[in-house]
């Protein structure tokens, strides 16, 4: 049987003053207590003296017998993501100022030399197609005097993953163990929950297919899961391979229509980023 005291830690006038509850137990010895954990969480702007002052009352519990640890969240938010060492990764937070930083400037620097890359081919009637989704509409707008028309079409947006938005495979692995595992049985038929499959992409992007047998010079911008789609209308590739064509970042791979097929040719920029490629399961 064990036996509470609350024990009033003295606080600022006005200010409700803390409890720390031990429980002792009922024993010959009553001087061993076994002590509930406490979290002292200091929530604020940077340089405020919040690791200083951690750091202070750590040491303070550690003298009076109270085995503290200080935990810096923001610390462990930096090596995690590693952003100082590999730039782009794989922690694409809205609310990450730092990966949002890099993640910007990486992408100038690819629309840069996507630029580049096009003045130098000097193509005739070039059109630009683009997803709505603003990264990809930024990079059009740096080709937007060399394309004789540009155009932003929704339905080249990324395939819809619902409540799976935005998180990493990891992250979707461990809230969501068996929607993951039902995803790695059949990619291209499992639709995320309140989202879309490969399949539905596949029928939503019939339209651009159409109209890109009747063009000839024509620059998509646009995400891993729809690049798929079109590599795999123009490559002869059957829905078993398509969620697995390789789409790597910041880079122009060149469709050239040959006798039954295309040439598919990769020019891959020197820039930063990251590999989410995941090899079909086996």
């Amino acid at each position: 049987m064990l036996q509470d005291e609350n024990i009033e830690m003295p606080g600022p006038a006005g200010v409700p003053q803390r409890k720390m509850t031990y429980f002792v137990p009922k024993s010959d010895n009553s001087n061993e207590q076994v002590r509930v954990p406490n979290v002292i969480a200091l929530v604020g702007l940077p340089a405020r003296g919040k690791t200083y002052i951690s750091h202070k009352l750590c040491r303070y519990l550690n003298w009076i017998g109270i085995k503290t640890k200080a935990f810096n969240v923001g610390e462990y938010r930096r090596r995690a993501c590693n952003l100082e060492e590999e730039g782009e990764n794989e922690f694409f937070s809205p609310n990450n100022a730092r990966g949002q930083k890099i993640r910007d400037s990486n992408g100038l620097k690819y629309a840069g030399k996507l630029r580049e890359y096009f003045e130098n081919e000097d193509l005739d009637d070039f059109r630009v197609w683009s997803s709505q989704k603003i990264r990809a509409a930024q990079t059009a707008a740096h080709l937007k005097d060399l394309a004789g028309h540009t155009e932003f079409w929704k339905c080249l947006d990324e395939i819809d993953a619902g409540i799976c938005e935005g998180l990493t495979y990891e992250d979707f692995e461990s809230r969501y163990p068996k929607q993951f595992a039902e995803r790695d049985k059949d990619k291209y038929h499992y639709r995320y929950p309140s989202g879309e499959s490969y399949e539905d992409l596949v029928a939503r992007l019939e339209p651009v297919i159409m109209e890109l047998e009747r063009q000839s010079n024509v620059l998509v911008i646009s995400h891993q899961a729809v690049l798929r789609c079109i590599l795999a209308y123009f490559t002869n590739k059957n829905r078993d391979d398509l969620p697995y064509l390789k789409v790597p970042l910041h880079t122009v791979i060149k469709l050239t229509p040959k006798a039954y097929s295309c040439e598919v040719e990769l020019f891959k920029f020197d820039i930063n980023a990251v590999d989410t490629y995941r090899e079909k399961p086996k």
